[in-house]
């Protein structure tokens, strides 16, 4: 317990999310973009063979 002015500090326990290409995404999910922070939401349907990750990507782009 913190006295005469002293303060505490809780260690904070932090993680990483794994890091992948477009190209790699095998299921279907929310991703991040790390450098805009932008969500995706990518569909099963976006995950069929012969699909493109390009449209994919901007069909599960948030609105604005």
């Amino acid at each position: 317990m913190p006295r005469n002015g002293e303060v505490s500090a809780q260690a904070t326990r932090r993680s990483t999310l794994p890091e992948i290409d477009w190209e790699s995404i095998s299921e279907p999910g929310a991703y991040v973009e790390r450098g805009s922070g932008d969500l995706y939401r990518v569909p099963k349907e976006a995950l069929v063979p012969g699909a493109s990750r390009a449209s994919s990507k901007s069909l599960g782009a948030p609105q604005s």
